[in-house]
Order: C-alpha cells, then structure tokens, then sequence
C-alpha cells in the first residue's frame, strides 16, 4: 500500500521538466499521453491530369486535387490515415475498385 501518493491529474509535464515532490508526498504517478500520427494518402497522375470523369473528380466529398511540383494532379484523401488502418475505411463509400488508374482516368500531355 502506497501511502502520501498523489493521484492522476489532468495537469501535463512537458517533456524535460522537473517534477518536484510536495511536502509528505512519497511518490507521484505520471501517465503517457500520445497522439496518433495521421498519414496523407494521395494518387499521382504521374505530373499528367486526371479526366473529370475519374473517380477523383467526381467524389469531391472523399479528394482533393492538389498540383504536383511539375503542375500535374495529385488527388488526396480528405480522410487522414492513421497506422494499420484500411483503405476501405477511408475511402467514404466509394469502391475501391474504382481506383484503378488507366488511360482514360489520367493523361499526361506530351511535352
């Protein structure tokens, strides 16, 4: 039995504090808080476009279109991805059947 303890709090110590023992305090009970990381899944169109009939343009509520550093499409995810987490669980109802990329989902101009 552990007595003159403290209890959990919901005061957080920053990483590289000192704790300090009150008076008549023996021992203090320190709990780890993390977060998740959270992944951004994307689809390249490979520095070409995606056709406004892909999937990525037609379920705007699930990507965005974002611009690659050449000017081609990127199509992301609004969902963020946490580790081990599905696809499917992502995706907001679309199939992922869907997501198979060919010549008439993207194109890339010839330069």
């Amino acid at each position: 039995m552990h007595q003159n303890r403290t209890t959990g709090g919901a005061s957080a110590a920053a990483a590289g504090a000192t704790l300090t023992f009150a008076a008549g305090v023996s021992q203090i009970d320190l709990y780890a808080q993390f977060n998740d990381d959270a992944y951004k899944v994307a689809f390249s169109a490979n520095g070409g476009t995606f056709a406004d009939s892909s999937v990525f343009k037609t379920n705007p509520g699930v990507f965005t279109i974002e611009q690659d550093a050449t000017g081609g499409e990127v199509a992301v995810l609004k969902q963020t991805a946490s580790y081990g987490q599905k696809l499917r669980e992502l995706l907001g109802g679309v199939s992922h059947n869907d997501l198979k990329l060919n010549k008439d989902v993207a194109s890339k101009p010839v330069r």
